[in-house]
């Protein structure tokens, strides 16, 4: 096989799609003393799946295992150790809960004393309270409106200076971009 079909064989081999044959011969071939410099790298690593498949595992080790791993795990439970940046997000959460709950208590704790407020008014008082409610909320919307244009007449105001800055760099472009322009104009405005 030539080197481009070793190529192609190995891009073959890193994806997984290769099969037992195919891996033995480059198994075979990564053992050969003639592999091209660019390739060589890959010859550790077929050297050390081939002398990891020779390894046998020691059959004590083995029995050792499989015995802790069937008597053991089931009579002692798995005990996690939290780290401080779980212990940080479990209490930040309850502090949390808490003062969700406090915002939610006060929150219709007033909708409860408004009510109770409410009972008290008169008729007359209760229209006078409505009214001035409405009015509030047109102004409080036409304020808003103002608002938004003050916040377009800022934005002028930054278009604006930065025109102003290119007004500046038009006034010296000539300077900037030709400046033996500007000697011999100054030249010859010096001589009579």
């Amino acid at each position: 096989m030539n080197i481009t079909e070793i190529e192609l064989l190995l891009g073959k081999y890193l994806d997984g799609d290769t099969t037992l044959d195919e891996e033995n011969f480059l198994r075979t071939f990564f053992q050969n003393e003639e592999i091209p410099a660019h390739l060589k790298f890959y010859r550790v690593y077929f050297n050390y799946t081939q002398s990891a498949q020779q390894e046998k595992i020691n059959p004590e080790f083995e029995q050792q295992l499989t015995f802790r791993l069937t008597t053991e795990n089931q009579k002692t439970p798995i005990v996690t150790i939290q780290s401080a940046h779980h212990r940080f997000f479990y209490w930040s959460s309850i502090a949390a809960g808490i003062l969700l709950l406090v915002g939610l208590y006060f929150t219709f704790q007033n909708d409860f004393v408004k009510n109770k407020n409410n009972a008290n008014l008169s008729a007359n008082q209760k229209i006078a309270y409505i009214q001035a409610r409405d009015a509030l909320m047109l102004v409080s919307g036409n304020l808003n409106v103002g608002l938004k244009q003050v916040e377009r007449f800022q934005v002028l105001g930054t278009v604006l200076n930065e025109m102003q800055a290119f007004g500046k760099f038009y006034q010296y472009e000539t300077l900037i971009l030709n400046p033996d322009f500007c000697q011999n104009q100054s030249i010859k405005t010096t001589k009579p």
